[in-house]
């Protein structure tokens, strides 16, 4: 009788032990999931913060050179206006005299407008705001200034203010080949160099739900909402914090963080996230 006690309190302390240790197992693992959650969000978090921040540092740079070459602008179309005040009075306008002052001026182009603002160039009139262009004709004192994005990625900048002559529009204009603003285009991706897919995860900065940049080449052109990953993200609508998608085997974590008119995303697989989970386990 004796025995079977003992034999009974012996298999009662073996089941307690098994429970204790499940238990501490249970206990041990969530707190390395945590731990490897946190550390995952804390680093993609970082990463995202430091391209956004350069990231912003390429944009006002591009905004300083618009500004500048607008302003070159501005003010070719001023002193073209007061050139073509003195040449009314003793001659007519000329195509020569308009070939002359884009060769001086290095400028693209010069159009005379009515002040209906009518001229054969409609393709680049179409683009622009015509109720602030015709209103130049009125008020000599403003000018109006516009950078017009191409098709092909190239782009033109326009100045235009009121004849001092009489009624019309002096439009001035010079567009910038794709071969030259592609140079911004290289920078952005220059940025994401040296992050690889293996140690850092997938990066993605997409401007308007396009994907302008990425470490991932074979995502660049693509629309955000197309790629998986990023719609989860989108969906949290939370910023710099961690997301999970499930929809394949193997989920992938991500955040993103939002510039002014951009997204910065970062994400990577699970098994990256936990990859010293079994390790940390085994201690």
């Amino acid at each position: 009788m004796k025995n079977k006690q003992h034999n009974l309190d012996r298999n009662n302390f073996i089941l307690a032990e098994i429970l204790v240790g499940l238990l501490l197992f249970f206990v041990v693992l969530v707190i390395t999931v945590k731990a490897d959650l946190s550390s995952a969000e804390t680093r993609l978090s970082d990463m995202v913060t430091y391209i956004k921040e350069q990231y912003n540092n390429n944009m006002k740079l591009d905004i300083a050179s618009e500004s500048k070459s607008l302003m070159r602008m501005i003010q070719s179309v001023e002193v073209l206006s007061q050139q073509i005040q003195q040449e009314e009075k003793t001659s007519d306008i000329t195509e020569e005299l308009l070939e002359n002052y884009c060769t001086i001026s290095y400028l693209t182009g010069v159009l005379i407008l009515d002040e209906n603002g009518q001229v054969q160039e409609e393709e680049i009139l179409s683009q622009t705001d015509q109720d602030v262009l015709l209103d130049v004709v009125d008020f000599h004192e403003k000018t109006y200034s516009v950078r017009m994005e191409c098709e092909d990625g190239s782009y033109i900048d326009i100045a235009a203010n009121g004849r001092q002559d009489k009624p019309g529009i002096v439009l001035v204009y010079y567009h910038t080949p794709e071969r030259y603003t592609s140079i911004f285009n290289h920078s952005i991706n220059s940025l994401l160099t040296g992050y690889s897919l293996e140690h850092n995860g997938t990066i993605v900065i997409s401007e308007n739900n396009q994907i302008v940049a990425s470490n991932d080449k074979g995502l660049i052109g693509a629309k955000t909402e197309d790629i998986q990953e990023l719609k989860c993200i989108n969906e949290s609508a939370v910023e710099k914090q961690l997301v999970r998608t499930d929809y394949q085997t193997i989920p992938d974590y991500g955040l993103m963080e939002k510039g002014r008119d951009y997204y910065v995303y970062a994400y990577m697989s699970a098994d990256k996230i936990f990859a010293k989970t079994p390790r940390n386990m085994l201690y």
